[in-house]
């Protein structure tokens, strides 16, 4: 019986130290942990949605939802990305709706970085240098929020499909100058990468997510799939002069 009892003891005891150590983890702790973690990652695909609901004030306000896949390879130093977006927004002033709908394809071949869009049937097409987010790293990714944030661990992890996930508090530093006040963002442990965050305004009403679900890492991607074609009338502006 006594026996018993100490068992129960310790186990409850070694559980409050766990539950207390991981409390007082430190953001740059678990950055050092999301940071080891992404080195591990080669590819990934999910898809990917996003929705806003913001009240600007004075009749003022936009609505939007963003709905898509994206995938990612990383390979030889070279990073290759695709996402292919379907979005809708409903923009409100002075009582008119204007609203739009747009099909976006970007492209990152490993050294240069296209955008395709068609915006109520008119297409586009613009040629860049790849810009330094889409590696998606979380030391990069919490460097930028640093600059206008304030970052704060929460106490306790998130499971987001089977995957235990950091949650981090973001406050702007100006929180009068941004119409979301709070973000929640939340890195899986395992592979580093964010893969949703929450939106809040003054009213503590969310007003934007965005999330990655059904994600496959480190699988094999058809390296066709990091092929830019230019469509036929389509004028391709080259922004890399």
């Amino acid at each position: 019986m006594l026996r018993t009892i100490t068992t129960a003891y310790l186990c409850l005891t070694a559980g409050l130290l766990a539950a207390s150590a991981r409390a007082e983890m430190t953001v740059e702790e678990a950055e050092k942990v999301l940071v080891e973690n992404f080195k591990t990652l080669r590819s990934y695909k999910a898809k990917v949605a996003s929705r806003e609901a913001i009240d600007f004030g004075e009749g003022k306000t936009l609505r939007s939802e963003v709905s898509g896949t994206v995938e990612w390879v990383r390979k030889d130093g070279k990073l290759f990305y695709r996402s292919d977006a379907d979005s809708s927004s409903v923009q409100t002033f002075n009582n008119m709706e204007t609203p739009t709908h747009s099909k976006t394809t970007m492209i990152a071949d490993g050294e240069f970085f296209y955008t395709l869009s068609e915006v109520m049937g008119q297409s586009q097409a613009t040629k860049q240098m790849p810009h330094p987010s889409l590696v998606a790293d979380p030391a990069s990714m919490l460097k930028s929020l640093r600059e206008e944030h304030e970052i704060k661990l929460a106490p306790k992890d998130e499971m987001i499909e089977g995957a235990p996930c950091f949650v981090f508090e973001v406050r702007p530093k100006k929180p009068e100058d941004s119409q979301m006040v709070k973000m929640m963002i939340y890195f899986r442990k395992d592979i580093g990468l964010s893969i949703k965050t929450v939106g809040f305004d003054k009213s503590d009403a969310i007003v934007y997510t965005t999330r990655h679900s059904e994600i496959k890492n480190n699988i094999e991607i058809n390296p066709d799939r990091f092929v830019f074609t230019l469509p036929d009338g389509v004028k391709l502006v080259d922004m890399t002069q």
